[in-house]
């Protein structure tokens, strides 16, 4: 039997069909300066502020007070809150608050909840590209005048610095990638920190540690392809107190560089309050205390001891620290904290007015290769929970399933074919990637006297891209004969959950020391039905493919401003644009071929699924589904969330030490093949 997935579904947030297209392009209005007609005077209930970040909680309190007035206020008239929004943004072009405002006010009122807002590179060019790459970009226009300009102006090309002075460069072209701060920026957008939700649904907390654990692994994956070493972390008590040897220039108005071996300050004045290193410090070590005793003090002074669970979503929350925070005046604000002295390093009493560093930001943080060690610092307190879980076992039959009816399920193949779009000959279990030019629409709001609205403008850029490729599987169903009173269903369908992971392959083979390798490439629901007619009691076979762009880890086709504008959603989108970069779901590999280890588990998605009608499509894996419950039961990164304890059943077996070949022998519902990744062409317009 072959079955194919279906084309990749909506994220459940929003889509396509049944949004309300001339609703939404009014709500364009609000993103753009050019509404000459909206009356001024109608921004000022809304304020602004204009250093704005959503790593500041009285920042996101003011904002989401703001928004929930504006809402409140207007609720029976959307065009009203449109106007207001779009006075903000004229007298504000360029600001991320009314950006921010923007979107969050869309998100709470219910008319407008599920539209789709346009890119943020394309409405807030400055926060994505320098002036330099603006003002040499193409200019598309009507005038004649603007057409003679634009065949006199070069287009513009992102460059990397020189990677003789700066070996961190070799990955700027990733860490810049436009979709990759996009992810980042609308993750944090959509789940705020301010707002207090139902985390045993929503499972915030724990969603924070995965994603960016996800992140982080796939910055190693692709250090390693370029021969840099893994991420080392740097936070209170790890190289706090050294010089910080990554220099970054970032080359956008808003925001400063940070020269090489800078050192962390003891104290910043941060808006009128001190942040003393010291308490940064403390507040690490009672988080660290909390993981080994899996206790926390409450605002009362009383013992809160999560169910297990719930222990990754309570840390999560704690260590961010949002609204759910079991008591952030005990345990700090330490992630969103760092995030803020690591952008004022250069400046820590604002006494010389220097701009913020990139990690000030949500939509530029990526960018700096300090956030990834940061984030290192962040996740080995993650890791302090994880190590203490009871590990996998075998012997518990952890990772074993058994389906309805007394169905076992054992993956017989599992192989890769990629589908080159030029041609190219192709080996199974390759994966290719490379290089490609790609144009970026964009509208700068100049705001200058000559220029009152937005110019549109094109820059070109250098991305990675993989071929399309397709994952071939192969499973078999047994029925075992138990009880001959119990009677099968000869009709029976069995939903199955694959979950596919992918490694770099290194001289480490400890899976427990290798588990925070593992990238997600894709986690799909595939539904298989009992043949009634072939022998009854199996095994059957079945063929599964699925193809790469359909993966739930990837970000959704983003709605542009243009397709917005003209109603052209006819195909599923969705509004939060969250969700891992499509072009950098595969790491790039090198020339000669980057070897890796391919990773399936099938799972029960009868017993996994948070309720019956639970749908994991879309880009659910990295962003779960808006104003639902996360649709899987298994702890987020399963089966790698903790540690392989796993013994040999057999003496002839040998001695193991839990490799994952150790494990796929034990686990007849997994499966692992070696993989290569071939990078094939050079990359482009660089200076390296």
């Amino acid at each position: 039997m072959s079955d194919n997935i279906e084309p990749k579904e909506s994220c459940g947030c929003s889509e396509a069909e049944g949004i309300d297209t001339e609703l939404n392009k009014k709500l364009l209005r609000a993103f753009l300066k050019n509404n000459d007609s909206v009356e001024a005077a109608l921004h000022e209930d809304l304020g602004h502020i204009p250093d704005f970040t959503t790593f500041s909680w009285k920042h996101m309190k003011t904002v989401h007070e703001v928004a929930d007035n504006l809402v409140n206020e207007h609720g029976d008239d959307v065009d009203k809150i449109i106007d207001k929004l779009s006075a903000l943004k004229n007298v504000y072009p360029n600001s991320a608050y009314a950006d921010y405002l923007s979107r969050i006010s869309f998100y709470k009122h219910p008319e407008t909840k599920n539209l789709v807002c346009p890119p943020i590179h394309e409405v807030l060019p400055e926060s994505c590209f320098s002036l330099e790459q603006l003002r040499e970009s193409d200019v598309e226009c009507d005038s004649l005048e603007r057409k003679a300009q634009k065949e006199s102006i070069p287009s513009a090309t992102i460059l990397a610095s020189p990677q003789s002075l700066n070996i961190e460069s070799k990955l700027d072209w990733w860490r810049e990638d436009i979709q990759l701060s996009e992810h980042h920026a609308n993750w944090h957008a959509y789940y705020p920190f301010t707002k207090k939700l139902d985390t045993e649904k929503v499972r915030r907390g724990e969603l924070f540690a995965y994603m960016h654990e996800q992140m982080l692994a796939r910055y190693d994956f692709e250090r390693l392809a370029v021969g840099l070493p893994r991420v080392v972390p740097f936070g209170p008590g790890i190289y706090w107190d050294k010089p910080l040897p990554e220099g970054y220039n970032i080359k956008l108005s808003k925001f400063s560089a940070r020269p090489a071996n800078m050192s962390i300050p003891d104290r910043i004045v941060y808006k009128g309050t001190q942040y003393v290193m010291k308490d940064m410090e403390l507040h690490k070590e009672r988080l660290l205390n909390a993981i080994a005793r899996n206790e926390y003090l409450d605002p009362d002074g009383n013992k809160v001891k999560p169910k297990v669970k719930d222990m990754m979503d309570v840390l999560g929350c704690t260590v961010e620290a949002d609204k759910n925070s079991i008591n952030p005046g005990y345990y700090g604000n330490l992630h969103n904290r760092g995030h803020i002295v690591i952008s004022m390093m250069n400046d820590p009493d604002k006494r010389y007015r220097i701009d913020y560093g990139p990690m000030y930001q949500q939509y530029t943080a990526a960018r700096d290769p300090v956030f990834y060690r940061w984030h290192k610092f962040i996740d080995d307190l993650f890791e302090e929970h994880r190590v203490r879980l009871e590990p996998h076992s075998n012997i518990k039959g952890d990772l074993e399933i058994q389906l309805a009816h007394n169905t076992s399920l054992e993956v017989k193949e599992v192989f890769i074919m990629t589908m080159p779009d030029d041609g190219k000959k192709v080996e199974k279990d390759f994966l290719y990637t490379k290089m490609t030019e790609q144009k970026i629409t964009v509208y700068w709001a100049a705001d200058t006297i000559d220029n009152p609205h937005p110019i549109e403008r094109s820059i070109d850029c250098t991305t990675l891209m993989h071929y399309p490729f397709h994952y071939h599987f192969k499973i078999a169903l047994t029925r075992t004969l138990s009880d001959p009173s119990v009677k099968h269903d000869d009709d029976y369908t069995y939903k199955l959950m694959f979950r596919v992971f992918m490694a770099p392959q290194t001289q480490v083979t400890d899976l427990n020391k290798r588990r925070r390798h593992f990238i997600e490439l894709d986690s799909f629901v595939h539904e298989v039905k009992w043949d009634s007619s072939q022998y009854p009691y199996g095994p059957q076979t079945f063929e599964i493919i699925r193809k790469s762009k359909d993966s739930t880890v990837a970000m959704l086709p983003p709605p542009l401003f243009k397709d917005i504008h003209e109603g052209k959603l006819g195909q599923p989108t969705s509004f939060c644009g969250c969700g891992w970069p499509p072009n950098l779901l595969i790491p790039r590999g090198t020339p000669a071929g980057m070897k890796a280890d391919l990773f399936v588990l099938v799972t029960d998605w009868e017993k996994d699924a948070y309720d019956k009608d639970a749908e994991f499509t879309g880009n659910a894996a990295y962003c779960g589904k808006s104003g639902k419950p996360y649709p899987d039961r298994k702890p987020m990164g399963y089966p790698f969330e903790k540690n392989f304890d796993f013994k040999p059943t057999d003496t002839k077996m040998g001695k193991f030490e839990n490799t994952l070949q150790d494990i796929v022998q034990l686990t007849p519902n997994s499966f692992t093949i070696p993989v290569t990744i071939q990078f094939v062409e050079q990359e482009v317009n660089r200076d390296i």
